[in-house]
């Protein structure tokens, strides 16, 4: 395994060599925070997401750079720790850097969060749908929408569908229920959405028929983010459904499950993506022949690139005293993003959502 580590290491230094370019023209200097795990003695699919999304972001620098400006980027194997993420915080050439990516666990955010704000330096967090401060802190871009903003876009998708829906609030476990959940009931409950509460032990004795609607779509909604907590209820939401017409108000990370039920869920990526659609595939597979992709939803290589060409942009736009550089509408493979502030004095937050109904 540390063999492996070896050759991954090589490969990113031989990848990113080209784009290390020397110009007349002043770079755009990027630098990413990432966990990639380089010294790690063993691999995970978890840890080699974050390589998938360094490999996307390398395909972007090569189309800017092509394109619009010469770029120089710095990358930090920050891991999980906040020590080696404040020593790198600490470099010196980091108070030459355009724009910073990461990092990407939510320990480590609040404290670059910190330094940005000290620092006056724009960074986007790829990952994290919470940034402490972020309300009176200008220089940080949350990509991930937080719970709240999620949970209105979900009840305008309802709202005007109000006279063909009933929602169904499901108690599934016993725990502290999450934010994303309460959200999504306190938006619920300041609508007139029609709402019926249904406790564990009602669909357990297979009576969820008692208070389904006849003539509209019931939306099942759980106090849960874990599919283990719903798993063993499916067959009892299966045997309601054959008499009445059922949907699941699902989360994201529930599409790979075998549900047969239909669904309704909020994602900041597009439903469906091919890549191979795309001229992206055709750069992936020449500038990456050996690594073979493994199907996931996000694609986090296009996540990467996404995510790189709209930091990129975003640069030089700030370079030129755009005032609307970070709110103008990026268009991407994967990802769609809108940033606003969240306050006068706040920080910027993608507010793009798609809403996803399956039939």
């Amino acid at each position: 395994m540390k063999t492996m580590n070896k050759y991954l290491i090589l490969l990113i230094c031989l990848i990113a060599l080209p784009w290390q370019v020397m110009a007349q023209q002043e770079p755009l200097r990027i630098a990413m925070m990432l966990p990639l795990q380089s010294n790690a003695t063993q691999r995970n699919q978890n840890m080699d997401r974050f390589v998938n999304y360094y490999l996307g972001a390398l395909l972007a620098i090569n189309e800017v750079q092509r394109d619009y400006a010469p770029i120089e980027l710095h990358t930090y194997d920050v891991e999980k720790s906040t020590y080696k993420l404040r020593n790198v915080l600490a470099r010196p050439e980091l108070d030459s850097m355009d724009l910073i990516i990461g990092p990407a666990y939510v320990a480590q955010v609040s404290i670059a969060a910190e330094w940005a704000l000290e620092h006056q330096k724009r960074i986007l967090f790829p990952f994290s749908s919470s940034v402490p401060g972020i309300e009176n802190n200008p220089y940080v871009l949350q990509f991930n929408p937080s719970d709240e903003v999620s949970a209105k876009a979900m009840v305008n998708w309802m709202e005007p569908r109000k006279d063909s829906i009933h929602c169904i609030l499901i108690e599934a476990a016993a725990n502290e229920i999450p934010n994303s959940v309460k959200a999504l009931q306190q938006q619920l409950l300041v609508t007139d959405i029609p709402c019926s509460f249904v406790t564990i032990k009602s669909i357990l004795a297979d009576s969820l028929n008692t208070v389904l609607a006849d003539d509209v779509e019931n939306i099942i909604l759980f106090n849960t983010e874990r599919y283990s907590n719903v798993r063993t209820l499916m067959p009892y939401l299966m045997r309601a459904a054959q008499g009445k017409k059922l949907t699941l108000l699902s989360q994201y990370s529930w599409q790979g499950e075998a549900i047969a039920l239909p669904q309704i869920y909020s994602t900041v990526f597009r439903h469906e993506v091919d890549i191979d659609s795309f001229a992206y595939g055709a750069e992936y597979r020449y500038f990456y022949p050996n690594i073979a992709r493994v199907p996931s939803k996000p694609y986090y290589d296009l996540l990467g690139f996404d995510q790189m060409k709209y930091v990129l942009i975003t640069a030089l736009r700030l370079r030129e005293n755009r005032e609307d550089a970070i709110t103008i509408p990026y268009m991407g493979l994967q990802s769609d993003m809108q940033f606003r502030p969240i306050s006068p004095m706040g920080g910027y937050q993608n507010m793009n959502i798609h809403i996803v109904h399956t039939k």
